[in-house]
């Protein structure tokens, strides 16, 4: 067997767990907490219901364990019975002799029963496995043989089980008075992926192994998506897993055994996870014919510094060209626009014996820092052409019409 092969005490998977082999978990212990409540009275009927397999009977049978005191339980478990053979179970059960066979006296008889136990401090506890197999006539004579009446007050507990058809079989009509006793419905679910790994865990550490030893990492997700959060299942799962890892002398269970275990033995299909030490296949090449803008590295945006050039080392501007003999004005050259610039409006310059100012382009809207600046600095040399231009026209108007024109304009603008 493969306790041998892996180092364990005993199977982890006993057939009836009880005690401290019974893992509790979020789930059981909100389970636990809820069955204190609805057996609190020693009448009470608590309905559970859930799934094949969840773990109903192993829970219940916890809860009731958690109850101090004295306690006598009948158990009946997935079985039909008719409305007459009911009287005969529980005559059965609690060591009745002598028993009659008028069915009145056998109802008294039961009665009589049930009081001295409850008489001497102890809890009646009658545990119905599948309620709905069992029958409506069956439940309604379990119900009026533990109801309390002025001749027997303290009753028995009933705890019915079942799936969720459970809840609608207690709407009929005959089952109107054991629906009014039950304090609590209480619904099993399957366990979370979390939860089943835990219970995996516990169950290997109460066989005195360990589970993180025993399977190979991640193979415990695999067992839970396997078993859907559904113990028994698992424990079937885990049985056989071992089984054959026992016979091919495996040290650990590893995922492709898991699948090939779940596959040729339970018809079950599991994807093969991929772990951190698995090759991950190459990425495929680009194709040569792809859009390479797709493809192409993003290159981060830079700024060249502006070198700001000073006057001393910029070369003067086009020379001044006089104007025609006899209009007393002198052009001033615009200059011209860079492929990225938009052409600025003109500003007529009016002549000089008006005393009005030669026109300045404003500075065109630029696209970056870099044109805005060498457009501010090509405005300051046009402004200090035009002074220059005022100086000279000054001076010609005293010393006669183009004297020295050109020569100290030149000078104006070297300085």
């Amino acid at each position: 067997m493969y306790e041998n092969q892996f180092g364990l005490s005993r199977r982890p998977f006993p057939a009836n767990a009880v005690g401290a082999s019974v893992f509790v978990g979020p789930q059981t212990a909100k389970f636990m907490a809820g069955m204190r409540k609805g057996l609190a009275t020693s009448e009470a009927v608590v309905v559970v219901t859930g799934k094949p397999g969840v773990g109903k009977s192993t829970l219940v049978n916890r809860a009731i364990d958690a109850i101090s005191g004295d306690k006598f339980i009948i158990r009946l478990s997935r079985m039909q019975l008719g409305h007459d053979e009911v009287l005969d179970f529980l005559l059965d059960k609690l060591d009745a002799s002598d028993i009659p066979a008028s069915t009145i006296r056998k109802i008294s008889q039961s009665r009589d029963l049930l009081a001295r136990l409850t008489n001497t401090g102890t809890r009646v506890f009658i545990v119905i496995e599948d309620a709905v197999r069992i029958g409506e006539d069956a439940l309604a004579e379990f119900e009026a043989l533990t109801a309390v009446d002025a001749d027997y007050p303290a009753g028995a507990n009933i705890i019915l089980m079942g799936d969720d058809t459970l809840l609608e079989k207690l709407d009929a009509p005959a089952l109107l008075r054991l629906k009014q006793r039950t304090r609590l419905r209480q619904a099993v679910l399957a366990l979370s992926a979390g939860e089943l790994q835990g219970y995996l865990k516990h169950c290997f550490r109460i066989a005195g192994g360990e589970f993180d030893l025993t399977f190979a990492a991640g193979t415990g997700q695999m067992i839970a998506e396997l078993c859907q959060g559904n113990p028994r299942v698992a424990n079937k799962l885990v049985e056989s897993m071992l089984s054959a890892a026992a016979e091919q002398k495996a040290t650990k269970v590893d995922a492709a055994l898991i699948a090939q275990v779940a596959r040729d033995d339970h018809g079950l299909r599991v994807d093969i996870p991929v772990t951190a030490g698995a090759p991950v296949p190459a990425a495929a090449p680009v194709p040569e014919a792809q859009d390479q803008a797709a493809v192409a590295p993003v290159v981060e945006a830079t700024t060249t510094p502006l070198e700001i050039t000073t006057p001393e080392r910029l070369a003067g501007p086009d020379p001044i060209v006089p104007a025609p003999q006899g209009t007393g004005e002198t052009a001033v050259p615009e200059p011209e626009a860079g492929p990225a610039e938009a052409a600025a409006p003109e500003e007529t310059a009016p002549a000089p014996d008006d005393d009005a100012e030669p026109a300045v382009a404003p500075a065109p809207a630029e696209e970056n820092a870099e044109q805005q600046r060498a457009a501010a600095l090509l405005v300051e040399l046009t402004n200090r052409a035009r002074i220059a231009f005022e100086a000279q026209q000054q001076d010609s108007r005293t010393t006669g019409p183009g004297a020295g024109t050109n020569t100290n304009l030149g000078d104006q603008l070297i300085r």
